[in-house]
């Protein structure tokens, strides 16, 4: 006897990966029982790789593009962090904000999007906002730090300044500049 298998179809697929795609990550770190872990889970999910659904790539590509939007290239890069417990806030504030980020989305000041951080490990999606986000502060950029902005609260010592401009919140590399293997504008001493 012959079995025919079943072959899902590419709209189911793709629902599927919707569907995951749009889980929180919130409901994840909240199974686990000690409150310090969910607190470091947290903290660590502003550590990330920013990105948008890709709409026109199709399971099994990869269903996300780092092409972000205009007013958010400068969180592009490897891995960025988001800064938000180093805001100037209370500490009650800086928790809402992480439990927005991972729960909804936290509303960007100035744009029409939103930060979500995604069920999927170390992805933060940029989706437009609904207007009923939790806000970031206006202030924010300047506690990001990612590989061609480096925000003022965050600016080391040892910063060569001549390779970036100075855009207010923060620097950012010109994208013409290399960093030749090693933190841009960071000066060694080797």
């Amino acid at each position: 006897m012959t079995h025919v298998a079943s072959v899902p179809s590419t709209h189911s697929e793709r629902q599927k990966v919707e569907d995951f795609l749009a889980r929180e990550y919130l409901p994840a770190i909240k199974q686990f029982p000690d409150r310090e872990l969910q607190d470091s889970l947290l903290q660590e999910s502003a550590v990330t790789v920013v990105c948008v659904k890709d709409a026109s790539k199709s399971p099994p590509s990869a269903p996300v593009s780092k092409r972000l939007p205009k007013e958010l290239e400068f969180l592009e890069g490897s891995l960025t962090d988001l800064g938000f417990t180093r805001l100037s806030l209370p500490k009650a504030d800086i928790d809402k904000i992480l439990v927005a980020f991972c729960a909804g989305g936290i509303a960007v000041p100035g744009t029409r999007y939103k930060l979500r951080h995604s069920v999927m490990s170390l992805f933060t999606f940029v989706e437009p906002a609904t207007g009923r986000e939790l806000m970031l502060p206006a202030d924010w950029r300047q506690a990001v730090r990612s590989q061609s902005w480096i925000g003022k609260k965050v600016v080391v010592p040892n910063l060569d300044p001549s390779l970036y401009q100075d855009v207010g919140d923060g620097y950012v590399l010109p994208r013409d500049a290399t960093g030749g293997g090693q933190v841009p504008g960071i000066r060694t001493t080797d």
